[in-house]
C-alpha cells in the first residue's frame, strides 16, 4: 500500500469515528430528556416544542410534512374561516398527541 492510499484510508476512519461520536453524544443528551417535560410540551405549547426539547429535527421536518398534507387532504368543504379554524383546533390535539407519543419513544429508546 502506498502512502497516499493510507493516509485516505486514515482520514476515513477519523470521520467515521467523528460521525460515531456525534451520533453517541446526541444518544446520550436524549437519554437525558424527562418524558413529563415531554408531555407538557407537546400537549399544551405546540408539537413543535417536543421536537426542540428532543433536539429531533428530522423527525420534526418529516412529521410536519406529512401532518400537513393530511391536512390539506381532510380540508372542510365549506370555506369559511371559522370551520377552518375549528378544523384546525381538532387536529392540532391530535398533532400534539401524536407527537408526544413519537417522542416519549425515542427518549424511552435512548
Amino acid at each position: 500500500m502506498n502512502k497516499p492510499e493510507k493516509k485516505y484510508q486514515n482520514i476515513i476512519q477519523e470521520l467515521e469515528q467523528q460521525m460515531e461520536n456525534k451520533k453517541n453524544q446526541h444518544t446520550v443528551y436524549l437519554s437525558r430528556r424527562a418524558i413529563w417535560v415531554n408531555i407538557v410540551l407537546c400537549l399544551l405549547i405546540s408539537y413543535v416544542g417536543g421536537y426542540i426539547h428532543t433536539r429531533r429535527w428530522k423527525a420534526l421536518g418529516v412529521f410536519t410534512f406529512i401532518f400537513s398534507g393530511f391536512l390539506f387532504i381532510t380540508q372542510p368543504s365549506n370555506q369559511s374561516f371559522t370551520e377552518n379554524f375549528a378544523h384546525g383546533q381538532k387536529y392540532a390535539f391530535l398533532a400534539g398527541i401524536i407527537s408526544t407519543i413519537d417522542n416519549s419513544i425515542a427518549i424511552k429508546k435512548a
